[in-house]
Parts: C-alpha cells; structure tokens; sequence
C-alpha cells in the first residue's frame, strides 16, 4: 500500500522580527536593542517586508558571549570521547 501524499514543509530562510527572536530566544523590544547594539544583523530589504536571515541569526548568535566569558571548546566537551 502506498503512503498518501504528504506535502514537504520548507523551512523558511527568512524571518521577521517576531519569528527571528522568538528562533534566538529573546522578545522583539530585546531583539530590537541587540540589533541596535551591533549583536544582531540589521533585516534585509524583500520588497516592503523586512526579512531575517537565518544563517547571519546563527552566526551571530554564535559570536555571542558566554555567560562565564569563556567560548565552549567542543573538543573539549561532554561528548569530546565520541569525536
């Protein structure tokens, strides 16, 4: 027996402001200072819509600090034995 259609989703690339702090975690009056501080990356332009890459979002999130100060080593990592 076939399995019925199932149509794939997309995962989209761009968000909007809402979608981009809820994907990194913050409110969008947060979000809106961190882009203000340089943290984030400011929106590209898609017609009247203003859009969040995903990829500058993951990016920057990275680049953020740690709340030791300390970058996370992932060599050296809970799960540093299965590399």
């Amino acid at each position: 027996m076939q399995e019925p259609f199932r149509k794939k989703q997309i995962s989209p690339r761009g968000l909007n402001k809402t979608q981009a702090a809820n994907y990194i975690g913050v409110s969008a009056g947060l979000f809106e200072r961190m882009i203000q501080q340089g943290l984030m990356p400011s929106a590209r332009q898609i017609a009247s819509r203003k859009v969040w890459d995903i990829q500058e979002l993951d990016r920057a999130f990275d680049d953020l600090p740690h709340v030791n100060g300390e970058a996370f080593n992932h060599s050296e990592g809970a799960f540093s034995d299965f590399v």
